[in-house]
């Protein structure tokens, strides 16, 4: 979506103007007239006001048509980087009119609430012959030994069954607590314990005072250097697998933008696809090494947009801009990505409302649920809905979902001598209980089975077990 508003006004607006460009781009902005503009006739000339700092430019054409004035501008010739380094990265749009008798006066604006416009930037990566970005999947939990989050394996299962990876990695500082989100990590990934942060971590963060190194600080730069290093896709833990990833692996580096705050432009590093030794990737760790640790949504996503727009050509930004639903609703793209200002179950049909969407992104999912938004996704049982969503979309039977591959034991797991328990023997059995420990984890967590007809169908790849699991009402629910 081009425009940048109150979610208030994108659910209401049935025909939100159609804003693009950046400087030397025409415009076109259809806005209401004011009231007191109408009963002055018709003007002279229109002008199109392009936010603060004010700038004002002629209209090449213009029509006024029952009390709607479409009007056609230039975007003044000024750096984008006026506004994406600002606090708001946008302008409003208004527009004035000469009148002969009245002189130069409002003439359209949005109201209420505000409109407002951004300038945009273009990202020209055009797309591979070939896949450039491995058929591998990394996961980053910097825990320091806690319970590995059911969230992070909601994620790694869809990621399974839906894009069916080579390999999948599971990053830890050190390994979690034993119990059945952990089992069901095994079950699944690859487990690569990296202890302390290393030479190249700490090479990297230069003005990060080692005192106040975070973990947070730590999964940022870690993901970063991985996806450098070795290529691949990256997801946070509330990210979530929903459709093949298609073309997305043709580009060497993907970011999505990310409009959900309407405050900011930003790119969101909590889903990343990149070839092996990425240009953009390199740019990116460059950044960190002026970072001094404060910040984080700064560096993490602000200025990651900054350094595309001043890099064009280094990495595809996808979803920019987002799509609208035909009452102005938003609509995720190929990637969705969804916050406080946007549900995953604001429209009834969920299936159909994301259908093409390939990962979502709950954005604050990962930090608890204690948020009145989040509390709602429990009691729509959102997750519960991810989780039958991946049953229903498997790239494979069971027995050729690589992740759920045996994998003989790695010494360097064992917890002070003794190995963690063995797992399921079949792909099937190992499925199944991933599935039942996912279950067990969100009822334990008060999440809601929604109605049966508003869970997608399991595909026919899907064993009969675990699909009847998914489905199946709680005791006395």
């Amino acid at each position: 979506m081009l425009l940048l508003c109150s979610a208030a006004f994108a659910r209401t607006q049935l025909a939100p103007p159609s804003l693009r460009g950046v400087s030397g781009q025409v415009v076109t902005v259809n806005l209401p007239v004011l009231p007191r503009a109408r009963a002055l006739g018709s003007p002279l000339s229109v002008h199109c006001v392009f936010g603060t700092p004010n700038l004002t430019v002629a209209a090449h054409h213009w029509r006024e048509s029952n009390g709607t004035v479409s009007a056609q501008c230039t975007v003044p010739g000024v750096p984008i980087t006026m506004w994406t380094e600002r606090a708001h990265s946008r302008c409003d749009l208004s527009l004035v009119a000469d009148f002969a008798a009245y002189g130069r006066v409002p003439y359209a604006r949005p109201h209420p609430p505000r409109l407002s416009f951004e300038f945009m930037a273009r990202f020209p990566m055009p797309l591979a012959e070939r896949e450039l970005v491995p058929d591998t999947m990394h996961a980053v939990f910097i825990g320091g030994g806690a319970p590995l989050s059911g969230l992070a394996c909601l994620s790694l299962l869809s990621a399974a069954l839906v894009w069916n990876p080579a390999r999948i990695f599971l990053h830890v500082d050190v390994l979690p607590q034993p119990g059945p989100t952990w089992d069901c990590a095994r079950m699944l990934a690859t487990v690569r314990v990296h202890g302390p942060p290393s030479a190249a971590e700490l090479a990297a963060l230069p003005g990060v005072p080692r005192g106040s190194l975070r973990s947070i600080h730590r999964s940022d730069i870690l993901r970063t250097l991985l996806l450098y290093e070795e290529g691949g896709i990256y997801l946070d833990a509330d990210a979530f697998a929903l459709g093949p990833l298609g073309e997305l692996r043709r580009y060497e580096f993907t970011m999505p933008y990310d409009g959900t705050s309407h405050m900011t432009s930003k790119l969101n590093n909590g889903i990343m696809l990149g070839a092996p030794r990425a240009r953009f990737c390199a740019v990116l760790l460059r950044s960190y090494a002026r970072w001094d640790g404060s910040g984080l949504d700064t560096q993490s996503c602000r200025v990651p947009f900054g350094l595309a727009v001043a890099n064009p050509g280094l990495v595809h930004v996808e979803n920019y801009p987002e799509r609208t639903f035909a009452d102005g609703g938003f609509a995720p793209p190929r990637v969705g990505l969804l916050s406080d200002l946007v549900d995953l179950a604001a429209h009834a049909d969920r299936a159909a409302a994301f259908d093409g969407c390939v990962v979502l992104h709950l954005s604050g999912m990962g930090s608890g649920f204690k948020t009145a938004k989040n509390q709602a996704r429990k009691r729509r049982g959102d997750l519960h809905f991810i989780l039958a969503n991946a049953l229903a979309r498997m790239a494979a039977p069971a027995a050729a979902i690589r992740a759920l591959d045996a994998r003989p034991a790695d010494a360097s797991l064992e917890r002070r001598g003794r190995p963690d328990p063995p797992l399921p023997a079949t792909p099937a059995d190992r499925l199944c209980e991933a599935v039942r420990i996912m279950r067990q984890w969100l009822r334990h967590n008060w999440h809601v089975l929604p109605p049966a007809d508003q869970l997608p169908a399991p595909s026919a790849h899907a064993p009969a077990q675990c699909a009847q699991l998914a489905r199946e009402r709680y005791p006395g629910g």
